[in-house]
């Protein structure tokens, strides 16, 4: 599910808005960012009804500002399997950074294994493709 929010009184051409609504089953809906820890909530609540409480607090109060005016969301909960399993046991808390100075402990899954690796200059980027198992249901 995507939707988008804009700043109160901050319009978006109908054109765009309805292609949105048609292409991406986006919709549109106006917060005050200026009152950050509302908007937070507020677009947190649908990301977390949209995926079943899989995913939560997406969207800090710090995040936002007065001089925000868009804020597009995307949520979706995949659930599949990957084709190289990763072992339960190889699971270890490690720090997970944020941007360049804040950090959380997070659980962190390891696997020794060949998988797909791309550096991608332009972005200063670094990806790997971990294939998911074909399932048909």
């Amino acid at each position: 599910m995507n939707k988008i929010y804009t700043q109160k009184g901050f319009s978006i051409q109908p054109d765009f808005s309805s292609t949105l609504e048609k292409f991406y089953g986006a919709e549109a809906s106006q917060l005050d960012f200026s009152k950050s820890e509302a908007s937070a909530r507020t677009i947190n609540s649908f990301v977390e009804t949209t995926t079943r409480n899989k995913i939560k607090d997406l969207i800090s109060p710090n995040d936002l500002t007065a001089l925000t005016r868009l804020v597009l969301v995307n949520a979706i909960y995949f659930k599949g399997l990957w084709k190289t399993q990763f072992k339960p046991e190889q699971t270890r808390e490690a720090d997970f950074f944020l941007n360049a100075k804040d950090k959380v402990k997070v659980k962190m899954m390891r696997i020794e294994a060949d998988f797909p690796y791309a550096e991608i200059e332009e972005l200063n980027a670094k990806a790997v493709a971990l294939p998911y198992k074909v399932t048909y249901y």
